[in-house]
Formats: C-alpha cells, structure tokens, sequence
C-alpha cells in the first residue's frame, strides 16, 4: 500500500488572529492519496497565542477551462479555491485592471481573495502616489472589506490561461461561469 504524497505548503495569504489580533499566516498542504483523490488541507496558527485552525476539503477532479469568470458578491465567494494555468491572465473590467499571473508572482492554486489582495498589493506604490484616481480608492476599500471577510462591493473577475483554470472548491453555487 503507497503512502499519501505531500506536495510542499503554499502560503495563501495572512489573516488576523481572532484571539490576540496579532497577524498570523494561512498555508494549504496538499495531499494525493492511494486512490489518487485530491486533499487540501488550511491551516493557521498564531505564533504569539498559539491559536490554531484547520480545515480539510476534499478536491474532486474538475473540468478545466481556458476562461472562467469569478462573481464576488459574497464573503463566501472570497475562500473560492482555484487551479490557475501559468502566465493567467487575470481582469478585473470594472477597475480596468489587466495584470498577468507570473506579475503578482502567485502560484497554481489560490484563493479568490489571495488574487484580489495580490493585484491590491502590486498597485499599492502606484496607489500611493495618486490618492485621487477613483480604482485607488476602490482597491483601497476593498483590501479592508477582504481583511474584515466581507464584500460590499460585487466584483467580477477573469481568468484566462492557455493552460487551464479550474474551480477546485466553491462555497455558492453560481459564483462562477464559463467565458
């Protein structure tokens, strides 16, 4: 009988201890099993008050697309696990932002919060330096709906890749469709 594989850690992101409020970060751990099933497993643990937190979610196989377009409209839609092809193209229309994934540096498998906060992150020196541009504003409030889990604002993003983009984990049905 074979053992599960382990593929190394990801950092998805960070967070806020809900005991102490000092930062703490999130990693998925994936494991392949002997019947060849996906297990991804979230964890979080605060270094400072040693809270900790883990959830297993089980990845069924999924259909990938070439383009998928990714609803935000509830704070559930925020923890959508997706699997991104290399060199996506990521847009968010209503912003006028076009990034490429290889620019925000992220990795196959991540969060639709992660993107938003990585895209946020990579506009940050930009956003700066022009406090008066309307989608600085925007990403600004959105990073602190995200850090507080919430979503005020619907926002639909775009995921194009030659390589494949799949939906490994959704919590609403209807947050996603085919482009």
């Amino acid at each position: 009988m074979n053992e599960s594989q382990d593929i190394e850690p990801i950092m998805l992101g960070d967070s806020i201890c809900p005991l102490c409020g000092s930062s703490i970060n999130i990693y998925l751990h994936m494991y392949k099993t002997p019947l060849d099933e996906s297990i991804a497993i979230l964890t979080a643990k605060c270094e400072k008050c040693g809270f900790k937190s883990s959830s297993i979610l089980t990845i069924r196989t999924s259909v990938t697309h070439n383009c998928i377009k990714l609803k935000i409209e509830k704070p559930e839609d925020l923890n959508t696990i997706i699997y991104i092809g290399e060199n996506a193209e990521i847009e968010i229309p209503s912003m006028n932002i076009y990034v490429s994934s290889s620019q925000l540096n992220i990795g196959s498998i991540i969060t639709a919060d992660a993107i938003l906060l990585y895209i946020i992150d990579s506009l940050r020196g930009l956003c700066t330096s022009n406090l008066t541009d309307n989608r600085c504003k925007e990403l600004i409030d959105m990073e602190n709906q995200i850090s507080l889990g919430k979503i005020r604002d619907k926002v639909e993003v775009i995921l194009k890749s030659s390589e494949g983009i799949s939906i490994l984990k959704s919590y609403r049905d209807g947050n996603y469709e085919q482009c």
